[in-house]
């Protein structure tokens, strides 16, 4: 019984892994129907790959058919910060009201923390409001945190800081996807790193 759990529990988080690293290399219609597999028993797990899976929608252009479901669930705080941020996109909300509401849901994201600063940051980069965004973002250990931070970084064509985030952006896990994309992004603004940029996207 105890070895049924645990091949479910395993199965489970590499249904969410799976999930996450079609969501960053841009498969979205793959993560949506991967998020429809994870069990509402791990709850933990169910939020992380909704939020992998509204976030697909929304990226796909799905925004308001993504917030009317939402609208009908009981939201949990995770998925209400992407409830916020589609309804900013569609300029139902505006900058301040959005980023006001999902920092204030920061606390009580449990299940996936870094959920508000991802939002509220993308909510900034797009109205072009980058120190606002780096602020945001600046201490944490995050993964996708620490890539967006780079990518502002380099934005700001800041590519010296950009390259020291980036180290310890491999010292927390080199060999994961975000990582890699990230890795890749960054070399291909450094004309002495263009070679080693190359041999990750082959």
């Amino acid at each position: 019984f105890r070895g049924n759990i645990s091949t479910c529990t395993l199965m489970t988080l590499n249904v969410v892994a799976v999930s996450r690293r079609n969501f960053y290399v841009g498969n979205y219609s793959e993560c949506i129907t991967l998020a429809k597999k994870v069990d509402k028993s791990d709850l933990k797990s169910y939020i992380q790959s909704q939020t992998f899976m509204y976030r697909s929608l929304i990226r796909k252009g799905s925004i308001q058919p993504a917030i009317r479901d939402l609208e009908i669930k009981k939201l949990c705080p995770e998925l209400n910060c992407i409830k916020i941020y589609g309804e900013y996109l569609i300029k139902q909300l505006t900058l301040e009201e959005s980023t006001d509401k999902i920092m204030n849901l920061t606390n009580s994201c449990d299940n996936m923390p870094e959920i508000s600063n991802i939002l509220a940051s993308l909510i900034y980069i797009n109205e072009q409001k980058y120190n606002s965004a780096l602020t945001i973002l600046e201490r944490s250990n995050d993964l996708e945190c620490i890539s967006i931070y780079i990518y502002v970084l380099l934005i700001l064509n800041r590519i010296d800081l950009a390259l020291g985030k980036l180290e310890k952006m491999k010292k927390i896990d080199e060999d994961n996807i975000i990582t890699q994309i990230t890795t890749c992004l960054t070399y291909l603004r450094c004309h002495e790193k263009m070679k080693e940029a190359h041999k990750i996207l082959n």
